[in-house]
């Protein structure tokens, strides 16, 4: 029986669920750059030469529905059955000059499939990544073209049993970042595509992300991503299906037939200086097609070993104001721009050779004199 589209029911985690995303993610940071907590990784509004950057993101998803063939509508799975998936990507950066920046990583993702009375887990390391992207424009704001290909490390069977930890095929993902930064804020718009090497469905993707500064070191975001198909799969949706119903208890959170889907992130996060950024969120499917229905906890660590260049983000504390005090201690003239002379007490004042009182001395006993 189909239903309007509504919010799927949220997951309450438990502190123990939490602190394990979170020490997970640590862990990864020390062999792991620049990712977030936006679906798409954004690249650096300026490259610093020579710079490198780490980071790590964890996306924890939950889903017992499934979007429909028509916009709007939903199905619940199956006997109540329940999809979890758990996504952890580690990301390197290398700034090789001011204008280029290479990118490579790895992603270990973890599944479980439960039904009423038994769950299937599978977890691997699923893909190696690797990129480029070139600065070709800074000026009012940033544009930046980047190519990334991904390799798979686990491929899907079709009649597998085990859980699905992805779509198991290579893919290319070229795209365009915009970035504008302000004072307190930083606005980020990408447009790319997915594009599998075979049978899949292409997607042209798309993410609109804000990250604003609130007071010290905090800072809070969120945006709007999400894709479309542009090319159709190659198989047919009776076969995609099936395949899912196998493996993932009818869940089409992979292996669906030319999906499409639309979410909503949010975050706050602690950035002590230019060089580590901390954010934790959460993200909510609002629709889609072919596709499955939930909801994300979200944490992402990022450090940059090179100061960003561009500083208008973010920028340090104001300095104390100077005090009338200060003036007087600190002031020093400069010797090579200034007149010494002007700092230099005349004869008649200051007599080479004696104190002030002396000459008071002299005026005294000349006049006592002159009675």
């Amino acid at each position: 029986m189909r239903k309007r589209a509504k919010p799927p029911r949220k997951i309450l985690l438990c502190p123990y669920l939490i602190a394990t995303v979170l020490i997970a993610s640590v862990n990864t940071f020390v062999a792991s750059t620049a990712l977030a907590t936006s679906a798409i990784e954004i690249p650096p509004s300026t490259f610093v030469d020579g710079g490198v950057g780490f980071s790590t993101s964890s996306n924890y998803f939950n889903t017992q529905a499934n979007y429909e063939k028509s916009r709007g509508e939903y199905t619940s799975l199956p006997a109540g059955n329940k999809l979890t998936h758990w996504e952890n990507q580690a990301r390197i950066r290398y700034n090789a000059s001011s204008r280029f920046s290479l990118l490579a990583g790895t992603t270990y993702t973890s599944t479980i499939a439960q039904m009423a009375t038994v769950s299937k887990t599978n977890a691997r390391m699923t893909e190696l990544v690797g990129g480029i992207d070139w600065l070709i424009y800074s000026g009012y704001l940033q544009v930046t073209i980047e190519w990334l290909a991904s390799y798979p490390l686990d491929l899907t069977d079709p009649a597998q049993l085990v859980p699905m930890t992805n779509d198991g095929v290579a893919y290319f993902r070229p795209g365009v970042f915009l970035q504008k930064s302000f004072r307190r804020y930083r606005f980020n718009l990408y447009t790319g595509l997915h594009a599998p090497v075979q049978n899949f469905a292409t997607r042209f993707l798309y993410e609109a992300t804000m990250d604003m500064r609130l007071f010290w070191i905090f800072t809070v975001g969120g945006g709007i991503n999400g894709y479309e198909t542009v090319l159709s799969d190659s198989t047919n949706l009776i076969y995609r299906q099936s395949s899912a119903a196998l493996s993932n208890v009818a869940s089409e959170r992979f292996y669906s037939f030319n999906p499409a889907l639309i979410e909503a992130r949010a975050w706050i996060g602690i950035r002590p200086n230019k060089q580590l950024w901390l954010r934790a969120g959460y993200a909510q499917t609002i629709n889609g097609l072919h596709n499955a229905a939930g909801n994300s906890i979200l944490f992402s660590l990022t450090y940059n070993t090179a100061t960003p260049m561009f500083g208008e983000y973010y920028p340090p504390l104001s300095p104390r104001k100077p005090s009338p005090d200060d003036a007087v201690r600190t002031f020093e003239p400069d010797a090579e721009s200034s007149d010494q002379s002007v700092f230099e007490m005349d004869d008649e004042t200051s007599p080479k050779g004696k104190t002030p009182l002396d000459k008071t001395e002299q005026i005294l006993e000349k006049r006592s004199s002159d009675k």
